[in-house]
């Protein structure tokens, strides 16, 4: 465990997951990005990170779910004003970040804007803030369904998978069965240290269903597509070996560093599409190696937004790109004993 400050515990294998999570999810970006430009060059790369790919949101959502039941524990009108000043409010601002940038590009380069302002912002989210949607309207299901209990949450969770997956909605329902299960997971008792006694018997139960799985997708048995079913036995299987992985790496040297990561995983996941977006804009225009250019390409994403990091802790008014905890001025008191807003 690591602690912010007064009255405020962090589990430091969750911050460590949901930053090797976060790289993740900026590399796969960053080399779809390059792909678009160069496909021939980053078809490789695209397809073996596409590989990793429950590696990344499902672990995510469930991260996120974990930390449902300390949210509602503060109340349902703080739990409220948490949610919009951390998720509502930062998905209206970087809307209206995209929108700009985008106008200033179709100037610039005479490129189109794609973005439609309205429906970007009520029901059809630009970009990577899908995410932010999505947990929004999570964290407001989540609520009734924490209290209505597990056989309710799950038998909701499932239904609305085995409903939406066919008619186009797996992302949105698959996603939410990943926060249900972190939800309960974490519910009354320490999922880790549970993870801990049993590690053996999970880990080799998870390699198993991976397994068996892998193989009929190999043998044409069974099929295989982002968050379909096997997708998702296949993530639920490795959360445990992951959450085991990272317990054993506390002690590293790299723990420090992908703590800090995960922290700030708003920030990066925020930042980092505008500026793998702008890059390999540039670097078309000129005749590098793209593949001998992409390491440098995402040291510069992996710079610029650890630079905004460091800003956001020094300006209020960076700050308020990302939170509204700023907008209201709180009692010296009620400062210490709030608890840390759940990060993306």
């Amino acid at each position: 465990m690591t602690s912010d400050g007064p009255h405020q515990t962090r589990m430091l294998w969750m911050d460590m997951l949901r930053g090797v999570a976060i790289c993740l999810v900026v590399m796969y970006h960053c080399t779809v990005y390059m792909y678009e430009k160069y496909p021939d060059a980053f078809a490789g790369l695209k397809y073996a990170s596409e590989l990793v790919g429950p590696l990344r949101m499902p672990v995510l959502f469930f991260l996120s779910g974990m930390l449902l039941a300390g949210s509602i524990k503060k109340g349902p009108k703080r739990y409220a004003l948490g949610k919009i000043n951390n998720l509502v409010y930062p998905f209206v601002v970087w809307t209206l970040v995209l929108y700009l940038l985008y106008e200033v590009r179709e100037i610039a380069l005479g490129l189109p804007s794609e973005i439609e302002l309205f429906t970007a912002l009520v029901y059809d989210p630009w970009h990577h803030l899908w995410f932010l949607h999505y947990l929004s309207v999570y964290y407001i299901l989540g609520y009734f369904l924490f209290k209505a209990g597990f056989v309710v949450a799950a038998l909701v969770a499932v239904s609305l998978y085995a409903v939406g997956y066919p008619t186009g909605h797996g992302y949105f329902t698959a996603l939410f069965m990943f926060f249900v299960a972190g939800a309960f997971a974490n519910r009354s008792s320490n999922l880790a240290r549970w993870i801990d006694a049993h590690e053996a018997q999970v880990v080799c139960a998870g390699l198993l269903v991976i397994a068996l799985c892998m193989t009929g997708v190999i043998v044409g048995l069974l099929p295989m597509a982002k968050h379909n079913l096997t997708y998702c036995i296949v993530a639920a299987a490795g959360l445990p070996i992951l959450i085991s992985l990272t317990k054993r790496a506390e002690h590293c040297r790299i723990a420090p560093a992908l703590a800090y990561l995960g922290r700030n995983s708003l920030v990066l996941y925020m930042v980092h599409v505008p500026v793998g977006i702008a890059i390999p804009l540039l670097i078309e225009r000129t005749e590098w190696n793209p593949v001998l250019v992409y390491p440098a390409y995402l040291a510069v994403v992996f710079t610029a937004c650890l630079g905004v990091v460091w800003l956001r802790q020094r300006s209020k008014s960076v700050d308020l790109m990302f939170s509204a905890e700023q907008l209201y001025p709180r009692r010296h008191k009620d400062k210490l004993a709030r608890p840390a807003e759940p990060d993306v």
